[in-house]
């Protein structure tokens, strides 16, 4: 699937003497900038999106969707959201398997 692919990708560029970087000089600022984006851990990923707008999350969400690989990983991700969606609703009620609720605060 995608993940073989991208795994193969990423093993051939790690072997490549000097791996090809087909984007302009103009183009730096940009490729800089996505490659922090990259880099970056997951909890500040979580916080940057959780800070946002819902009008902002949804415009970074178009931009992110011009990507290929995006594009590719949201085609493979509903095709799997699909299949769970289908299997669990014959065998669980309403409520998501993810979902856990919190117990109740003590009173004091």
């Amino acid at each position: 699937g995608w993940v073989l692919r991208q795994g193969a990708m990423l093993q051939k560029a790690l072997h490549e003497k000097e791996p090809r970087l087909v984007h302009s000089e103009s183009n730096e600022s940009l490729f800089q900038e996505l490659q922090q984006v990259v880099r970056a851990e997951p909890g500040m990923v979580s916080k940057a999106i959780a800070s946002r707008a819902q009008g902002d999350r949804k415009e970074i969400a178009r931009l992110l969707g011009h990507l290929p690989m995006i594009r590719e990983y949201r085609e493979q991700n509903s095709h799997g959201r699909e299949k769970r969606a289908l299997s669990n609703h014959s065998s669980q009620g309403p409520m998501s398997a993810r979902y856990v609720p919190r117990p109740p605060l003590a009173r004091k």
